[in-house]
């Protein structure tokens, strides 16, 4: 047995509306080098994206809502999760400082 079978693994739901589908693909690209990743730019809103996640055992979610913000969700938790608003350059910041 390996030392991260223990760990959770990350999989991350990016979503978007139309406005937010250029940043979405972009961040698509980035997450999936590090992260299971799962992509759509199908769903109706952000309730249902959530509750797609939610359902599919997703451990995080990014939704694009235009060129500059985002709602990240983070459903690992263990008092549900949160749901936090963040601007793409927010995002890429961090990335940046994790890189």
């Amino acid at each position: 047995m390996s030392e991260n079978d223990n760990e959770t693994k990350v999989k991350v739901l990016i979503a978007c509306e139309n406005k937010g589908k250029k940043n979405a693909d972009i961040f698509s690209e980035i997450y999936n080098k590090i992260f299971e990743v799962e992509y759509s730019d199908s769903f109706e809103s952000f309730e249902k994206a959530m509750e797609y996640a939610e359902n599919s055992g997703m451990s995080h979610m990014l939704y694009f809502l235009d060129d500059i913000n985002l709602k990240l969700v983070s459903l690992l938790d263990d008092m549900g999760g949160y749901t936090l608003d963040v601007t793409v350059d927010d995002l890429k910041k961090v990335l940046s400082q994790n890189a």
